[in-house]
C-alpha cells in the first residue's frame, strides 16, 4: 500500500520555467530512498544513475530530466489534452500506475514527454505507511 506525502513550504513549480511534467524530490531523511529514478536498466526498471546519490544528497543541485518520477508530479493541462488524451496511459501489464505513466510518456506519445525533478528546494514532509497512522 502506497505511504502518504504531505508537502509544505515553496510550490517546486513556480520557478522551473516552462516544463510540461514537473516533480518535486521527495526523500526519506537519512536514506537513499526517493521519488524518482535516475537511470533505467535494459528491461526498463531501477538502475542506479551516477549521480543518484548527488542529486538525493543535493551536492548537485538542478532541474533533471530523470525516466521515472511518482507519488507527486504536475502535468500541464495541454499535454493531457493532447499527447494523453487517446488511452489510459496509467495501465500497463505488470506495472504499477506510475511506472505506466512514465513509460507510456517516454515511449508511446506522438512526441516524447521528458519528466523533470528540480532538487534546489527543501520540504517539510511526511512519508508514513497507513498502518503508522493510528
Amino acid at each position: 500500500m502506497p505511504g502518504i506525502v504531505a508537502l509544505e513550504g515553496q510550490s517546486p513549480f513556480e520557478e522551473e520555467g516552462n516544463r510540461r511534467i514537473i516533480a518535486p524530490m521527495l526523500i526519506q531523511y537519512k536514506k537513499l530512498w526517493s521519488n524518482f529514478w535516475g537511470a533505467l536498466n535494459p528491461e526498463g526498471f531501477y538502475a542506479r544513475s551516477e549521480d543518484y546519490i548527488n542529486i538525493v544528497e543535493r551536492s548537485r543541485v538542478g532541474v533533471w530530466n530523470v525516466p521515472y518520477i511518482a507519488h507527486v508530479y504536475l502535468i500541464k493541462g495541454e499535454v493531457l489534452r493532447t499527447d494523453l488524451k487517446e488511452k489510459n496511459y496509467f495501465n500497463l501489464d505488470r506495472m504499477d500506475s506510475d511506472m505506466s505513466l512514465c513509460r507510456n510518456l517516454r515511449e508511446k506519445v506522438s512526441v516524447k514527454v521528458d519528466l523533470y525533478l528540480p532538487n534546489g528546494f527543501l520540504y517539510t514532509f511526511i512519508f508514513m505507511f497507513p498502518d503508522q497512522l493510528w
